[in-house]
This record gives structure tokens, C-alpha cells and sequence, in this order.
């Protein structure tokens, strides 16, 4: 398990117990390794949050300034 799904893991069970986890989107490409947000990149992520059955809220990839908070959802 990579540090991205740890980290995916671990909010998955903030979610279960009724907490709402926000993270930075700076934040988030860190735990995937990177700093931008690239093509690659950005499928990888989708990728391995579809394996954990969540999406972030807006949505990561959008044109979110790196600063900007997503939260994240069971779907």
C-alpha cells in the first residue's frame, strides 16, 4: 500500500465514523508523490480514489487554485 492509499484509508474510516475530512489539493498530490496536477497524475488519483469508493468534493481536478480545500465522499 502506497502512501496515497493509506492516506485514502484512513479517511475512508473518518468518513464511517461521521467525520468529514478536508484536505488541501496541494496536500492530496503530495501523498500521490507529486507537486502538479498533470494528466497522468490526475488519472492516477481518480483511479485510486474509484478503488476506495470516494470522490472529493469539488472535484480535484477542476481549475482549483493547489491552495484550495476539497472534502471528501463515500459514493
Amino acid at each position: 500500500m502506497d502512501r496515497l492509499e493509506l492516506k485514502l484509508s484512513e479517511i475512508v474510516a473518518k468518513l464511517r465514523a461521521g467525520r468529514e475530512p478536508v484536505m488541501k489539493v496541494s496536500e492530496l498530490l503530495k501523498h500521490a508523490g507529486q507537486e502538479r496536477r498533470g494528466r497522468l497524475v490526475t488519472e492516477r488519483i481518480r483511479n485510486v480514489l474509484g478503488r476506495y469508493n470516494l470522490r472529493t468534493v469539488p472535484d480535484f481536478s477542476e481549475q482549483l487554485d493547489i491552495a484550495s480545500s476539497v472534502r471528501f465522499e463515500l459514493v
